[in-house]
């Protein structure tokens, strides 16, 4: 099952995905440690150029969860948090000048 984007609010975007974490895998540990939840998409991702840019849609693995990070803060100045909720996976995204709530 894809992931999919839950409610729409006006300060943060929450993206939902199925399924658990690997097992040696925790959400701290994410941004520092390489993990494939599908083998098969990552190598067909890795292959296949954009039509528009000639660039692969998966330059190299590792990278996804780190440049989420750090691509949202720098987007928001809030970091993105990932959160998981029995077998589901859930990611916030912070809107552009929404200050953090205290």
């Amino acid at each position: 099952m894809p992931a999919f984007a839950g409610p729409v609010f006006a300060d943060r975007l929450k993206l939902y995905s199925p399924g658990k974490l690997p097992n040696p895998i925790a959400i701290d540990d994410m941004a520092y440690r390489t993990f494939t939840r599908n083998q098969l998409l990552v190598r067909f991702l890795s292959r296949i150029r954009s039509k528009r840019t000639g660039q692969v849609f998966l330059e190299s693995r590792g990278e996804g969860v780190r440049k989420i990070l750090e691509d949202g803060e720098a987007h928001s100045g809030r970091r993105p948090k990932y959160e998981l909720f029995g077998d589901e996976l859930r990611l916030t995204l912070w809107a552009k000048g929404v200050p953090a709530a205290t």
